[in-house]
């Protein structure tokens, strides 16, 4: 009995060594139970934050895209608006000198009809002086009306020219602020025109009422 009493003994107190070193560790796991629920809490707080600072994130890109695509949008408008003017101003510049051309021309024939007019004064037969002068003179009416009418259009071709140098060249200000890299070659472009545009502006004459002639009466 006593044998026995001492294992009993024995094994009671094997088991009260096993339950402090077991209530040891689960003083420690639950130590560490507390431990990795703050790593935790904390872990969680932090992604929170990230994925909030994410989502801004996507938002100001999907913001700066639009931009962007606006912006690209409004450059090509500009590009396409400046090239319209471009064109125009080219046209315009070739009807400039196609009237200059023409005034010239009717310029010539006013003098050459002056020319007769004045050989008429010579001829020995006044009466039949006086039908070719009254005939002469009429030409010469109507040249001088035809001159006055392409020298007025020339004017208003030169007013609209003006008015397309002024467009281009604020179409050129907005889009140096779109474009600061590109911008130069097209403002070298429009200033070459603008330049173009001084030269035939300094060949045309700047009276406005024509060519006037003063035809010698006949007695």
């Amino acid at each position: 009995m006593r044998k026995e009493r001492d294992r009993f003994r024995l094994a009671v107190e094997d088991a009260h060594l096993e339950c402090r070193r077991l209530a040891a560790q689960v003083q420690e796991f639950q130590s560490h139970l507390r431990h990795t629920q703050s790593a935790l809490r904390d872990s969680k707080s932090m992604a929170d934050a990230a994925r909030h600072e994410l989502e801004r994130l996507r938002h100001w890109i999907d913001e700066a895209h639009a931009e962007s695509r606006r912006l690209s949008t409004e450059v090509q408008d500009y590009e396409q608006d400046l090239k319209e003017t471009r064109q125009t101003l080219e046209g315009a510049e070739r009807s400039c000198f196609e009237l200059k051309s023409e005034n010239e021309s009717k310029h010539a024939e006013i003098i050459e009809l002056k020319q007769k007019v004045d050989l008429l004064q010579n001829l020995g037969d006044a009466e039949a002086r006086r039908s070719r002068f009254n005939k002469l003179q009429h030409d010469v009416e109507e040249a001088r009306h035809e001159a006055q009418a392409a020298q007025r259009q020339l004017y208003a071709t030169l007013r609209e020219l003006e008015e397309e140098k002024a467009r281009t060249a604020r179409l050129d200000e907005q889009l140096s602020k779109l474009q600061p890299v590109e911008v130069p070659e097209e403002r070298k472009e429009s200033e070459e025109v603008e330049e173009e545009l001084d030269d035939a502006l300094a060949i045309c004459p700047e009276d406005g009422d024509g060519a006037s002639l003063s035809l010698p009466e006949l007695g």
